[in-house]
């Protein structure tokens, strides 16, 4: 009779069978995830592990890009790092649970979740920190690409950031070398954490970006990651070219993925935008996103 040959891993044995479905789950889903799946198929305890927010909760949060402590237990990293290293992806031992899935979601191309997010959802995100990530280092770079192609707007140009969330962008921005800037965002949550950068020249202000019209004009409009976010992209894109002085520029910055080619090749076609630069921006952990800087035809 042949064997039930199994496979040792820091005192884990699991069938043969189920390898191909860890490496399956590990590769999307991040090394914990695939542990988890087969704990429990497999009647393993997995009650040692400190525990976070039941795994219900998570579709509450955007599950491309979620705070370790939401979505997932800290899991061993020694076992974490050998898989890792089998992968060939960047592994430390401060490499969280939340950047192996938006790194591993980077490289299968799947990108971000499309379309709008009811209003609670967005408070519940920004209340339990779920935006917080956009604080860690691997964050920055595109950051930084949107803040160069604004300075293109003007000698001392006024930004309008639709989607700011916690206000991250002006934090990044050299207040001596930009004039005014306003963030909107449809969450108060978001408004109320991005007011304690408010001051000198910047603002913020609760609204629905969809229907939102604003008093003042500006040089430059940012889409931060925010317009695949949006029930008619297209029409608020063109909508904030009204919203420009002069022959401003529209930035868009997007997290790359197969579900966001479509909208590019649309926003790319748009008549009233002439596309001036776009760049990739791809991290330490193979994120990878698009910025594009638009010139509006007169």
């Amino acid at each position: 009779m042949q064997r039930d040959r199994t496979v040792r891993s820091d005192s884990i044995h699991l069938p043969n069978r189920s390898i191909k479905a860890i490496r399956a789950q590990h590769f999307l889903f991040g090394p914990y995830a695939a542990f988890e799946a087969n704990s429990e198929e497999h009647g393993l305890s997995t009650a040692s592990t400190p525990t976070g927010p039941s795994r219900t909760d998570y579709s509450l949060y955007p599950q491309w890009k979620l705070r370790p402590t939401m979505y997932a237990r800290r899991f061993d990293s020694d076992i974490v790092a050998t898989r890792m290293r089998r992968k060939s992806v960047p592994f430390s031992r401060d490499t969280t649970v939340s950047s192996l899935v938006r790194a591993a979601v980077s490289r299968v191309g799947l990108g971000p979740r499309q379309g709008p997010l009811p209003v609670s959802s967005w408070e519940t995100q920004y209340e339990g920190g779920g935006w917080d990530y956009l604080y860690e280092i691997g964050e920055i770079a595109h950051y930084m690409a949107i803040v160069g192609y604004s300075r293109y707007g003007g000698k001392r140009p006024d930004v309008l950031d639709i989607g700011c969330g916690q206000g991250r962008l002006v934090e990044l921005m050299d207040r001596s070398r930009f004039g005014r800037y306003r963030g909107v965002d449809l969450s108060a949550n978001a408004i109320r954490q991005a007011n304690e950068r408010a001051g000198d020249g910047v603002s913020f202000e609760v609204a629905d970006s969809n229907v939102w019209e604003p008093a003042d004009r500006f040089d430059v409009v940012v889409f931060n990651e925010s317009l695949y976010y949006l029930e008619r992209p297209l029409e608020v894109l063109a909508r904030s070219t009204q919203w420009l002085s002069g022959n401003g520029l529209v930035i868009i910055s997007m997290f790359r993925g197969a579900n966001v080619k479509r909208l590019w090749r649309q926003v790319d076609k748009m008549p009233a935008l002439q596309l001036q630069d776009r760049t990739m921006v791809r991290n330490y952990y193979r994120m990878t996103w698009d910025v594009a800087a638009y010139r509006v035809q007169q």
